[in-house]
């Protein structure tokens, strides 16, 4: 009896195949390291893009009424002006969006909490609707400022806003600061 000792059978040795899984897992690791590592950057991107865009909203919102104000005013209802609370007199308007002359409405911006609202209070002859807006949210309160380029406020030209909105939880934390300088319409 003649054993065969040429071993042509086929197939793969046990240590093949642990090899071969070896490697395999190692891409497959790899692959999933890198998607989360990709998924992980475009969130902290789009979360960084959203809170550009509430400050650039916002400050463009405030921007606005100033240049359309014809004054800021030092009180209005239970509001006053400070370096966080900015009131704004502009035209009232009638229902063909025309300028009433000599009567105003009163639009407020101030911060609730870290949230930064514009109220809009109309004249009773003005067409424009009462409302009441929150611009952004996440706002750091110790930053936020309007500053006025006069100490009397009927006599103040230009109005400077600084925002810094800040979002995330406090291991990913994102901010942005941006700021603007705004002429009164009479200026």
């Amino acid at each position: 009896m003649r054993y065969n000792t040429n071993n042509n059978s086929q197939g793969f040795t046990l240590v093949e195949v642990a090899v071969v899984s070896a490697i395999l897992l190692l891409m497959v690791g790899f692959l999933g390291y890198l998607s989360v590592k990709h998924f992980w950057v475009y969130n902290s991107q789009i979360a960084e893009l959203n809170i550009e865009s509430d400050a650039r909203q916002a400050l463009d919102d405030i921007d606005n009424y100033v240049r359309g104000a014809h004054r800021v005013i030092s009180s209005y209802d239970i509001y006053s002006t400070d370096s966080q609370t900015l009131i704004l007199q502009i035209p009232s308007i009638d229902s063909s969006n025309q300028i009433i002359s000599d009567t105003y409405d009163n639009v407020v911006f101030y911060l609730s909490s870290d949230s930064l609202i514009r109220q809009v209070f109309p004249d009773g002859d003005s067409s424009r609707s009462a409302s009441t807006k929150t611009l952004a949210n996440g706002i750091d309160v110790d930053t936020f400022e309007f500053s006025y380029d006069d100490g009397d406020y009927s006599l103040v030209k230009q109005v400077a806003t600084l925002i810094t909105i800040m979002q995330g939880n406090p291991n990913q934390k994102r901010s942005i600061t941006i700021s603007s300088q705004s002429t009164l319409r009479n200026y």
